[in-house]
């Protein structure tokens, strides 16, 4: 009897060691995980879970570890080894801290798992105690994150508005680095949001705070030129800065982008090398339904119309489909995560987690249903823009030289001013739109390729029959061949009176009459003066 109790304090003793030995050790990954992560991977990694036989210290170990996986950049999508400590800590309101980084980590490996809605709900929940606690640190971090699983789901407005208060959390503390990150974050929401010129204004003041940092400099660069190509202004800076960054940093859709804007200062042959590049990329159906739509817009401009519109259809199928599929997973993922949560605590606190839970979750189902109606209408607006211009395109091959010239001036028009209908715009509205967008010289070449295109190439053919007219009058003459109305021309040209117009144009006339150019009547017929609009009674 007496070696029988002698063998058991032994084993007590033992399991008592083994026990502050573990400890030990989580004590010192813990102390190394801020400074030295890498180091902390190492020690936590020493450590099996199986030698922990206390809740405190597998709750506190699955804590630590999910920390140090994080800050080494490991992405988690198990949520096992988070739940461990989010369930001990759940109900130990004493340890804020913890019950804080818990909320927060469940959060972040939720957003992995794009899980969006219940990783919005688990960082609200650490932000709260987070700013309670004046952590403005974890306030900031919590901030952040909900701002990008907006902006994954396409809320932009409310990803403005987290980003803003990561923004401020970060200068609360003091912490400059995160402050950049969410600098930048704000640009690319606003961005996203249509907002360009203030996503520049952002960008520019963020550039003089980032020497240092290469790689953030450049997607810097990659979002200001996405900018400018969404607004089709500065073609020209827009492919310099995507010429300046390294391909390797281009997402799929920087791809797309840059393709256009190579299309729009008319290089062809790169703007398909670019959509071929982020087509060997892409990873996903709904990347390479995103560049189809750039693919649709190239085939267009090489009058390849056929290609455009399987591109376009093949495209707003793919999307609709993910749409659908990402609205019924959401919903799914966030049901379980309720019906969890709801059998892991009290009556008192499921009531109140649950109405918050319910209402976050139809508003997000909400927002999600309305960003499919939004995306199908866009998609449907476009097919139907792009067949609407192709039929104009094969009407205008069978009519006479009034009916191209009408169609030329609206395309043209419609270009330069980024109306969607230009005809039904007022006079005043066209004008304004060309105040603001200035005289570029891509706008006169893309008017001789519209009038060589489709008559026959007449810019070509009168800079030979006529060469003495050049320069600036070409440009008029041009214009005149589009039978762009004299205001509108007197914009572009910043002349200072329709009279001026009305003198050139009677000197070209006579120029062309006394001329031996085989083609004058053509010429004549088409420096013939459209009637002015009449202006509306008020």
């Amino acid at each position: 009897m007496r070696k029988l109790r002698s063998f058991c304090f032994c084993i007590v003793i033992l399991l008592l060691s083994c026990q502050n030995q573990s400890d030990q050790t989580i004590d010192l990954a813990e102390e190394l995980v801020n400074q030295y992560p890498d180091s902390a991977l190492i020690v936590i990694n020493r450590l099996p879970m199986d030698n922990l036989s206390s809740k405190s210290s597998i709750a506190r170990y699955a804590l630590l570890k999910t920390m140090i996986l994080d800050k080494n950049y490991i992405d988690v999508t198990s949520d096992s080894l988070i739940n461990l400590a989010a369930d001990y800590y759940n109900d130990r309101y004493f340890d804020h801290k913890a019950r804080m980084l818990s909320l927060y980590y469940k959060g972040i490996i939720q957003k992995n798992n794009k899980n969006y809605p219940a990783a919005v709900v688990s960082l609200e929940q650490a932000s709260a105690l987070a700013e309670e606690m004046d952590d403005w640190h974890y306030t900031g971090l919590a901030y952040r994150n909900i701002g990008d699983s907006f902006n994954a789901t396409n809320n932009h407005n409310a990803a403005i508005e987290y980003h803003k208060k990561a923004l401020d959390a970060f200068e609360r503390c003091g912490e400059a680095k995160y402050a950049v990150y969410a600098m930048y974050s704000l640009a690319v929401d606003y961005a996203n949001n249509g907002d360009y010129k203030v996503s520049r204004i952002i960008l520019d003041s963020l550039r003089s705070k980032i020497p240092d940092n290469a790689t953030l400099l450049h997607r810097c660069s990659l979002c200001y030129a996405r900018t400018l190509v969404e607004e089709r202004d500065s073609s020209d800076l827009a492919v310099s800065l995507y010429k300046s960054v390294p391909p390797s940093l281009f997402s799929i859709p920087d791809h797309g982008f840059c393709s256009l804007a190579f299309a729009d200062i008319g290089d062809l042959a790169s703007s398909k090398r670019w959509l071929e590049t982020g087509l060997g990329r892409v990873k996903s159906r709904e990347e390479k339904a995103y560049l189809e739509f750039f693919l649709a817009d190239y085939y267009s401009n090489n009058r390849q119309y056929d290609l455009a519109y399987s591109y376009v259809s093949n495209a707003a199928k793919v999307q609709d489909s993910l749409a659908r599929v990402q609205m019924q997973e959401s919903l799914g993922m966030a049901q379980r995560d309720y019906y969890k949560q709801e059998s892991l605590t009290q009556a008192a606190i499921v009531e109140k987690h649950k109405q918050m839970f319910i209402s976050v979750i139809c508003i997000l189902i909400l927002s999600i249903i309305v960003i499919i109606l939004i995306i199908k209408e866009r998609t449907h607006k476009k097919e139907a823009l792009l067949n609407e211009k192709i039929l104009q395109l094969e009407l205008g091959k069978r009519k006479d030289n009034k009916d191209k010239v009408e169609l030329i001036r609206t395309m043209f028009l419609e270009k330069i001013t980024g109306l969607e209908d230009v005809t039904s715009a007022s006079l005043e509205t066209i004008k304004e739109r060309l105040r603001q967008s200035g005289q570029k010289e891509e706008t006169f070449s893309l008017l001789d390729r519209l009038l060589n295109t489709h008559l026959d190439g007449i810019m070509d053919g009168f800079k030979i029959q006529m060469p003495r007219i050049r320069g600036e009058h070409l440009k008029i003459v041009s214009l005149f061949f589009a039978r762009i109305p004299d205001e509108i021309i007197q914009v572009m040209m910043r002349r200072l009176s329709v009279g001026s117009l009305k003198t050139a144009r009677s000197r070209y006339r006579n120029e062309i009459r006394a001329s031996s150019a085989p083609d004058k009547e053509l010429f004549l017929a088409l420096l013939e003066k459209q009637p002015r609009k009449k202006k509306q009674k008020e």
